[in-house]
C-alpha cells in the first residue's frame, strides 16, 4: 500500500474515533496530547507522508480503541489491493479420469500353505 493510501486510511480512523487532527507550521514533526478526554494530534504540515503516517500510527497505539480499529482498516484496505491486484483466476480445463489398473489375466502362482508341518528335535 502506498504512503499516501496509509495516511488517508489513518486520517479516517482519527475521524471516526474522535482523534482531532491538525496540520500546522512547526518547528518540529508534531505531537500527540490528550486534554479532558479528548485526545489532539497536531502535526507539521511540511512534513513528509511518512513522517505524518509514522507519527499518527504511533499515536494511534498508545489508544486501545483505535490501535485495534487501525489495524483492522489497515488489513481490509490491503486484501482490497490485493483482490483488485491479483490476476483473473484461470479457468481450469476438465481432466479426464483414468480407469484404475486391472490386474493381468494370467496371475502368479500362489503358494499354498503347507498342510502338515513336521518337527524334528535333536537329541
Amino acid at each position: 500500500m502506498s504512503p499516501k493510501k496509509k495516511l488517508e486510511l489513518l486520517e479516517q480512523t482519527c475521524r471516526e474515533i474522535g482523534v482531532k487532527l491538525y496540520y500546522d507550521d512547526l518547528r518540529s514533526e508534531g505531537g500527540f496530547c490528550r486534554l479532558r478526554d479528548t485526545y489532539y494530534l497536531i502535526l507539521n504540515r511540511r512534513a513528509a507522508v511518512e513522517t505524518r503516517v509514522r507519527i499518527i500510527s504511533e499515536a494511534l497505539a498508545k489508544i486501545p480503541q483505535a490501535a485495534e480499529r487501525a489495524a483492522l482498516a489497515q488489513a481490509q484496505a490491503e486484501t482490497k489491493a490485493a483482490v483488485a491486484e491479483a490476476p483473473a483466476p484461470v479457468q481450469a480445463e476438465p481432466v479426464e479420469a483414468h480407469p484404475a489398473p486391472q490386474p493381468p489375466a494370467e496371475s502368479h502362482p500362489v503358494v499354498a500353505p503347507l498342510a502338515e508341518a513336521t518337527v524334528t528335535t535333536q537329541k
